[in-house]
């Protein structure tokens, strides 16, 4: 009789012990008793019996005739878990597709490993460039993995490959037939495997070049439910598994430009913007008299771009960078202009105004802007006999939707496309006349640690939808904003050496490390009061925490977490793992975020 310790897919940072008379089971799935109910797990490893303060429970059945895996991608998958800080059963399942049970045994990759290229290709999305890349990859016999970090990039992507090339693509994404997808590759069928997240679990077949479409600063979630970093995977598995990597961004991150540059890979940077931009007269009204007669010159494909809460009036601390938050329950602080007090929309206390940042003691600014409702109104007073397509996450919930909203206005449908919460979509709206871009700076009331990255990207993507006349207008009340300026020059180069700079007087990444931890339950006070323990336990051995933040999902979860800072990571991986770990519980759902 032996002991199995059994990883299952639930986010609990532990194995469970089970009893079993079989020897060869390691790496394979069983079926266990789990409470009241039966479940699926995945044998990690065999022991002999011991006894314990407890009955152990035996399994149920053997579910696989072999090894699914090898023991050398359970141990990549053991590295993965580490590095990111996820329970290892959650990394494991999530990183399989549905099982299936092979006719053919699988082989994997034996060859000699040897440290793979880096390559990055700043300032453009060229489809036709990349598949030709691909092609010529195939060609050589190598193994071929596109990642995106947008479902909808990777349809519009395939769509192009299916014009163009005779490369046979095969498809994660719909679950249901993942698992023939994952039969498919083993046996050699395709060319090449595209997915948002499974190529890079594959094992090795052969010599594997992962093809990265880095969309730059990604949207930041607090309670993401598998919270890793797409480009910092791709990292990793260049490192750990010495796969070839090509990334391909308009604008990539810092911590992108900063990974290639350290690893001494080939850096090829085109022209950001080719086209004419310009920076409309600052007044106060969002649509002025030179804006409208602008649109009217343009007449048709005038894309205009607004945040939709842009009457919130929040603060924000241009010496480190942080929005002001309420000291008791993590929300977003708000300037009312007729008390001429801050304000916390959640629990409703006031503070009064000079308001200076929590961290530095610095006078805050306060950023807003004209809301949507506000401008949609006065578009269809001014242009009466246009037609307008809304896009917003609320309006474009479903992909189909989405693509019907987007294909009408290109096709000239629709007049102008108005923009609350878009997703900048360079690789499908292309050729427009006119970009209005009202307030990039409200970027800086989110969460994201990436912001002035992904102010900076934004603009590069607008740019590269204009058609050879159109134009881009930025409308700012920060104009001198250097994420602006440097932009305009179209000059990458010089923008990251500044946000570089910035970084490291803030000791920001990549000099620091972060890490959020985090709750969520039903209840807020629940939340709340587990939130405030991690963070009492925290204190002193943690360089600096910021929190407890707030946050309520739309599926009336209440989200409660602290950011941790320090210099080094394994001191903040060993302190969450030696005193937080052993405290997680039902009652609440824990989770890590190891954003940077």
């Amino acid at each position: 009789m032996r002991i199995a310790d059994v990883l299952i897919n639930i986010p609990v940072y532990k194995s469970y012990a089970y009893i079993t008379d079989d020897e060869d089971i390691v790496l394979r799935r069983v079926k266990i008793p789990f409470g009241s109910r039966s479940a699926r797990g995945f044998v990690s490893n065999l022991r002999d019996f011991q006894k314990a303060s407890y009955k152990y429970k035996k399994i149920y059945e053997i579910l696989d005739k072999k090894n699914f895996i090898s023991q050398e991608h359970f141990n990549f998958l053991v590295k993965l878990s580490d590095n990111f800080l996820l329970p290892m059963g959650k990394v494991l399942f999530l990183s399989l597709p549905p099982f299936y049970d092979f006719k053919e045994k699988i082989v994997f990759y034996s060859g000699e490993d040897k440290k793979g290229d880096i390559f990055l290709n700043i300032g453009e999305f060229d489809f036709p460039g990349i598949i030709s890349e691909a092609e010529k990859d195939v060609s050589e016999g190598k193994d071929v993995r596109f990642v995106f970090s947008d479902y909808f990039t990777q349809e519009q992507f395939l769509g192009t490959v299916s014009k163009i090339s005779n490369l046979s693509f095969l498809k994660f994404g719909d679950s249901r037939k993942s698992g023939k997808v994952w039969e498919s590759f083993f046996r050699g069928e395709g060319s090449a495997v595209s997915g948002i997240l499974y190529p890079l679990f594959l094992p090795k077949r052969r010599e594997t070049v992962i093809y990265l479409i880095d969309e730059g600063p990604q949207k930041f979630y607090l309670d993401h439910p598998f919270p890793i970093d797409l480009r910092e995977l791709s990292f990793f598995s260049y490192r750990e598994q010495n796969h070839s990597l090509k990334i391909f961004s308009l604008s990539p991150s810092l911590k992108t430009y900063d990974f290639v540059r350290k690893e001494m890979g080939k850096i090829k940077s085109n022209e950001i913007s080719k086209k004419r931009i310009l920076i409309a007269p600052l007044k106060r009204n969002t649509l002025t008299k030179e804006l409208k007669a602008k649109v009217k010159e343009k007449e048709k494909k005038v894309l205009f771009l607004i945040n939709r809460n842009a009457k919130k009036r929040f603060l924000y601390c241009p010496r480190c960078r942080t929005v002001s938050t309420c000291p008791d329950d993590g929300a977003t602080l708000l300037f009312n202009e007729e008390t001429e007090k801050v304000f916390c929309p959640v629990c409703k206390k006031e503070f009064d105004y000079p308001y200076k940042c929590q961290i530095c003691g610095t006078k805050v600014a306060i950023i807003g802007g004209v809301g949507i409702s506000s401008l949609e109104r006065n578009l269809r007073k001014s242009f009466e006999n246009s037609s307008f397509a809304k896009y917003s996450r609320k309006e474009v919930s479903k992909s189909k939707k989405e693509k019907a909203l987007i294909d009408s206005f290109l096709k000239g449908e629709k007049d102008f496309l108005l923009g609350t919460e878009i997703s900048i979509k360079p690789f499908t709206i292309k050729n427009l006349n006119l970009i209005i871009y009202f307030f990039p700076e409200l970027d800086l009331g989110t969460e994201n640690p990436e912001l002035t990255e992904k102010i900076f990207y934004n603009l590069s993507a607008l740019s590269s939808m204009l058609s050879s006349e159109g134009e881009l207008i930025i409308k700012s009340k920060i104009p001198d904003f250097y994420a602006i300026e440097e932009f305009l020059k179209g000059d990458y180069k010089s923008f990251i050496e500044k946000e570089s700079k910035i970084r490291k007087d803030l000791k920001y990444f990549p000099f620091s490390n972060f890490i959020i931890i985090g709750v969520s339950s039903k209840t807020k006070d629940s939340s709340l009061k587990r939130i405030k323990k991690y963070r009492k336990i925290l204190k002193g051995n943690i360089e600096e925490i910021y929190g407890p933040f707030y946050k309520k999902r739309p599926d009336g979860e209440n989200v409660f977490y602290l950011v941790l800072k320090g210099k080094e990571l394994d001191p903040l991986k060993n302190i969450i793992v030696e005193k937080i770990f052993p405290l997680s519980d039902t009652s609440t759902s824990f989770f890590i975020n190891r954003f940077i």
